[in-house]
């Protein structure tokens, strides 16, 4: 998942969410007073029974139930405490008064109109689903006109990269043409080797750059993976003489359909990530088999979830676009890649 989605993924998460926690706060309050004033249209229906009932002097209705000093005179309602209570589908109220021979409370009781709750419930379960709907709306169009600025700066950096990349090859050719020169001549000085290590490094690059940004056509063959491993030690050969590294090696001749352009960026980024963040004086640990191909040295990973995002980096130094790379070329020819950390060692393997 690209930056640009995650971004707008967050923002829309976070906007959504806060805004409706801001309306369910309103609605429960809407709710509240919306219900409160419901019941009190209620008790004002059974106010009104009671005192028609005082007014014409109907003391002895069945539903109409006196208790004087909290003891029953009249009726069957149940005593109350407060001055209604809401049960049984009814909602009872108490009428009190006080005469000389003591406190007289009068309790009367309607059927409860339960549907105006359930359609005050129903009215604003629509609402939400209106108002998530109208809520991710605008996000989404918020996002777009926030994140734009972002996206052209993106686009303007990619195509900066394409053109820069394309430019260098030149350049870079040039370079390590000359350097197999000098090799042929038997030039061995310090100069020498720095120039052909920053080389290897500066092509290492180029090759992600071009993988990732130039347009380029790739054709399937099959490939011995033994042999393409020993020519690429070979071209590393520098790297690992300059950590003093020791590569223990258990290949068997196992024989692959894919791009030999998407083989050499599994290896070499794999090989290069292993002899960059290996001890010096250690060893590497490369094993080839007809299942899987896995490189193994010394070190720690952190997060081994993240380190195949792109631009993810362990340590200082490289775009973090080593293992980016591989898990996208693993990806696009069904192969399997995992990394894992235990025990002090990193594990890069390829399952063919």
């Amino acid at each position: 998942m690209s930056a640009e989605k995650k971004a707008l993924i967050r923002f829309l998460i976070i906007y959504i969410v806060s805004t409706l926690f801001i309306a369910s706060i309103g609605e429960y309050f809407y709710y509240k007073i919306a219900k409160t004033k419901i019941i009190e249209n209620e008790i004002s229906k059974v106010k009104t029974d009671i005192f028609h009932k005082l007014q014409y002097r109907r003391f002895w209705d069945n539903n109409l139930t006196i208790f004087r000093n909290q003891i029953r005179i009249k009726g069957e309602l149940p005593y109350i405490q407060n001055e209604y209570e809401i049960k049984n589908k009814k909602i009872f109220y108490k009428l009190t008064e006080y005469k000389r021979w003591g406190k007289l409370e009068i309790i009367d009781s309607m059927p409860f109109d339960f549907k105006k709750v359930i359609n005050l419930r129903k009215d604003l379960f629509f609402f939400n689903i209106f108002l998530l709907i109208f809520i991710t709306f605008v996000a989404f169009l918020l996002s777009k006109v926030f994140l734009a600025p972002m996206k052209n700066q993106i686009k303007n950096l990619e195509e900066f990269i394409r053109d820069t990349t394309h430019e260098i090859n030149t350049p870079i050719s040039i370079i390590k043409s000359n350097i197999e020169m000098l090799e042929l001549k038997g030039v061995s000085t310090k100069e020498y080797k720095r120039i052909k290590s920053a080389t290897i490094r500066i092509n290492q690059i180029f090759e992600n750059l071009k993988h990732l940004y130039l347009n380029h056509t790739k054709s399937k063959a099959n490939l011995n993976i033994k042999e393409l491993i020993n020519h690429r030690l070979n071209f590393f050969e520098s790297e690992i003489e300059k950590k003093h590294l020791t590569i223990q090696k258990k290949l068997e001749d196992v024989y692959v359909e894919i791009a030999k352009e998407d083989i050499l960026r599994i290896i070499d980024n794999l090989l290069i990530n292993a002899i960059k963040y290996s001890p010096k004086n250690d060893e590497i640990i490369i094993k080839l088999n007809k299942n899987n191909l896995e490189i193994k040295n010394r070190g720690n990973i952190k997060n081994p979830k993240n380190i195949t995002q792109k631009y993810v980096r362990e340590k200082d130094g490289g775009f973090g676009l080593g293992l980016y790379i591989v898990d996208k070329v693993c990806k696009e020819n069904n192969l399997k890649f995992t990394i894992t950390a235990k025990d002090n060692f990193v594990s890069a393997k390829v399952y063919f």
